[in-house]
Parts: C-alpha cells; structure tokens; sequence
C-alpha cells in the first residue's frame, strides 16, 4: 500500500500555540528567506546566531542544528546535469550528422532536376558564383527551417513538462540563437558541394543532358 507523507507549513508564532517547540522529539525544520539586499552569508550567519541564542549553546559548544543553502541542491545534482548536457550533445551531433547527409542529399537530386535551368542560365551569362549562391542559400533556408522546427518542439515539450511536474524549464534565447547558428553553418557545408557541381557545369553539356 502507498503511503502519502503530508507536510504542512505553518508561521512559527502560530505554531507555538499547539505545539511545543522546545520538545526533542520533534524534527522541525524552518524556512527563511532574505530580505531584499541582504546576502545568502549574512542570512546563515544570523540563522545561525540566532538559533544558537534559542538553543542556549555556548560558543565552545557545536551547534546541534544543521542550515541547508537551496544553493546545496543545486550542486548536488550538477554532476547529473552534466551527463544530461553530455548525452544531450551526442544526440545532437548524430542529428546533425544525418541532417546534413540528407541536406546534401536533397541538394543534389534538386541540381540534377535542374540541369537544363542551371545550362539556360550559365549560356545567358549567369556567373559561377551566382549559381553557387543560389543553390547554398536554399541549402541554408533548408537547414534553417529544420532548426526553426526543432526549437518550437523544444519549446511545446518544456512548456508540457512544466505543466505536468510543476518545474521552471525554459529555452533560453542564447541557446535558440546558437542552434540557428548551427543549422545555418551545417546548411553551407551540407550544399555547398552540390552548389559547386551545379556552379562548374558546362551550359552546353548541361542543356544537352536535359534533352537527351
């Protein structure tokens, strides 16, 4: 059978009406927070001075209490938020692996599908860097709207854990910036050597691969 463990939090003052403080058998445990200006260090200092005061410990006597810092949680957990950012960047290097494969894949199935286009443009006096522009930044719009889907589902996914367990995670927009900046690098190198093959096309093999 589960068993539910019920807390209730109550002011201290209020508490003392029904409940005495001073009885060892009780686990009691107080929560304070600092006033606006005032450091986490002065906080514990005076938690524990005056603690000390109400327990009447002398100063060479150790304190029989223990302060806690949220700040202790915090770091007890890093070395699990590290394996999380580690596992989290090899996923994403595979991702990007792929992705890109599949970019360079699309590119070159869309310069074969457009060999007679690229040969009319270059026999109009279109320039090898104009054809290689033109193909990298539809690789680069490709890659891009992959990033741009894959933030918002990063998004919908935070904002549906912190419906479901009550938590505060959110992107942050560094990170929607850098993975911009990833996808747009990935989406150059992915098209550029389908750009480059469509840009040394000869015009006349090219309008003549269409036709035969």
């Amino acid at each position: 059978m589960m068993e539910w463990i019920r807390q209730t939090l109550v002011p201290i003052n209020y508490a003392k009406n029904f409940v005495n403080l001073r009885n060892k058998n009780i686990n009691s445990m107080l929560m304070v927070k600092a006033k606006e200006g005032v450091s986490v260090n002065e906080l514990t200092d005076e938690a524990t001075m005056v603690l000390r005061a109400a327990r009447r410990l002398q100063p060479d006597q150790i304190a029989n209490f223990s302060i806690n810092q949220a700040s202790l949680l915090t770091q007890g957990f890093q070395a699990v938020f590290v394996g999380i950012n580690l596992g989290g960047w090899v996923i994403g290097g595979f991702s990007i692996l792929v992705g890109g494969l599949g970019i360079a894949n699309i590119m070159f199935v869309s310069v074969r599908e457009r060999t007679n286009q690229i040969g009319i443009q270059k026999a109009l006096g279109a320039k090898k860097f104009f054809i290689l522009q033109q193909f990298l930044v539809e690789s680069i719009l490709l890659s891009l709207i992959g990033g741009i889907l894959g933030i918002i589902m990063i998004m919908l996914g935070t904002v549906g854990i912190n419906y479901i367990y009550e938590l505060d995670i959110h992107l942050t927009l560094s990170n929607a910036i850098l993975a911009l900046v990833i996808s747009g690098v990935i989406g150059v190198v992915a098209g550029y050597a389908p750009a480059s093959a469509a840009a040394k096309m000869n015009p006349v093999e090219a309008i003549g691969f269409s036709f035969g």
